[in-house]
């Protein structure tokens, strides 16, 4: 993969690509700029070689890295400001899909106020939001190419989307993944598997998000047991962050489906990881899909080379294994909270071939969090 135009974002793809970010950005017209990353990103090291570049391109910066897995409101509230304060004129995101997605929502809050809640939706602000500038340090949540940011506001995932939240430059170096632990790689790598299917499996699915899909989904049956065995494979590493920006581009065309609003209600009510949870429901819708969906999940078979279209849920669930994840939780899931996340999850399923009822969805978070299915 080499740098590219895509969806009004560009791409610079590469080892090594992240040392020319100082430059890139200020060949934009940025020379003050807000850095988002998070606490993990930052004491491992990662967050160092962008900053070099910033300085050494003559980019003055501030630092705000007390973001969260499930960023909240009150953080970008925090760091947007910061940004008006420093007179930012765009923000920097440096890390995986929390930064990224809260970088996104501090470039609306800057320029259209602090309230979250209002922008909820699609094209929901006034004033265009500061630009973005995305570098990926994990392979997953492809909110490096799409037009959506995800913010926690009391245990609920609010979606904020618009065609200005595309970053205006993503330089995806897989040198930066290197060193990302093994859970949140295998993740991350389930969140690009349930990305290619569920735009695969979409009702506005369309040949070139097809294809897109399929590509992502065969490389990462490939390459994720590999970088879940060993981290340092910059090369499989490279094939899972082009899987990312892949499946990405794929559901960002053709959207997403019930897997991710299981997924965003669980996230919200008990803060889990995204591409977990992710994990957890997609084997489970799948067979709900199994008959109603037969060919579209043949196709997949085929590219990932797995059993029968019955077998394609068991399939992903071995890949979840091989790369040490559960195939359940035992939490305490009350009534309560199971109603909370039926409720948030039936708010928009997406566009999969089928919306599940809500004692399906019941069925469904129970047998993959609750420490007695049963109850």
């Amino acid at each position: 993969m080499s740098d590219f135009l895509f969806g009004g974002t560009r791409i610079q793809f590469g080892e090594g690509k992240a040392r020319r970010l100082g430059r890139e950005t200020l060949a934009l017209g940025f020379d003050r700029v807000l850095v988002m990353s998070d606490p993990g990103v930052a004491e491992a090291g990662v967050l160092a070689g962008p900053l070099d570049s910033l300085e050494s391109g003559g980019i003055d910066y501030r630092t705000f890295h007390d973001v969260h897995p499930n960023p909240r409101a009150e953080e970008v509230v925090a760091a947007a400001a910061m940004a008006r304060d420093f007179g930012a004129q765009a923000v920097v995101a440096v890390g995986g899909g929390s930064p990224i997605d809260a970088a996104k929502a501090v470039a609306v809050l800057c320029t259209n106020g602090d309230d979250v809640l209002r922008y909820e939706g699609e094209e929901r602000y006034r004033e265009k939001p500061l630009p973005v500038v995305a570098v990926p340090t994990t392979a997953g949540s492809a909110s490096e190419v799409t037009g959506w940011s995800i913010i926690t506001v009391d245990r609920r995932k609010v979606g904020i989307g618009g065609r200005d939240l595309y970053p205006r430059l993503t330089v995806a170096d897989p040198a930066l993944t290197l060193s990302l632990p093994r859970e949140p790689t295998a993740h991350g790598g389930m969140d690009v598997v349930t990305h290619a299917v569920e735009a695969y499996l979409s009702r506005r699915a369309h040949p070139l998000s097809d294809a897109l899909a399929l590509g992502a989904l065969k490389l990462a049956f490939r390459f994720l047991p590999e970088v879940a065995k060993n981290g340092r494979n910059l090369l499989a590493r490279g094939r899972m962050l082009e899987a990312s920006i892949m499946s990405g581009q794929a559901f960002a065309s053709a959207s997403l489906g019930p897997v991710h609003a299981l997924a965003e209600a669980a996230g919200g009510v008990y803060d889990l990881p995204h591409g977990l949870v992710n994990a957890l429901f997609l084997p489970r819708v799948l067979r709900h899909y199994a008959v109603g969906a037969r060919k579209r999940i043949e196709d997949m078979v085929a590219v990932c080379d797995a059993p029968g279209p019955t077998g394609f849920s068991t399939a992903v669930e071995d890949l979840a294994a091989r790369c040490g994840l559960p195939q359940s939780l035992s939490l305490e899931v009350g009534p309560g909270e199971l109603e909370a996340m039926v409720s948030a999850a039936s708010r928009d399923q997406g566009e999969g071939p089928g919306d599940l009822s809500p004692e399906e969805m019941q069925k469904i978070l129970l047998q993959a969090l609750a420490r007695d299915p049963a109850d």
